[in-house]
């Protein structure tokens, strides 16, 4: 999550800098490896944790439910970016890459608790 985050705020800083366009375009394609990466990195334990946690007979139930969710929230996604980032991509980045901080830090305080 938080290479998730460094990568929208490296997305975020090309539009606040104004330097060479080669540049610019070089600093989003290193974010999107550092983004796809992450979702990888975010996924694989979590799968493994919900395989080890969830009992044999709920499996199928949990994971088809949780995959309808993604697929269902991803249009609404694309829809509110959509109408987001034309106004001032910087700062939408911004606010999700702090968004993204604060729910790292939430869920490691709540993960220390348990």
């Amino acid at each position: 999550m938080i290479l998730q985050a460094l990568s929208l705020l490296i997305v975020a800083s090309t539009y606040f800098s104004l330097t060479h366009p080669m540049l610019v375009y070089s600093l989003i394609l290193l974010s999107n490896v550092l983004l796809g990466c992450s979702v990888s990195l975010n996924n694989i334990p979590l799968q493994m944790m919900m395989h080890q946690m969830i009992e044999e007979h709920f499996k199928s139930r949990v994971f088809s439910l949780t995959q309808s969710i993604v697929s269902g929230l991803t249009p609404l996604s694309y829809v509110l970016l959509g109408l987001l980032v034309p106004l001032h991509y910087g700062i939408v980045y911004v606010v999700c890459a702090v968004l993204a901080f604060i729910d790292v830090l939430f869920f490691r305080k709540s993960d220390r608790h348990e």
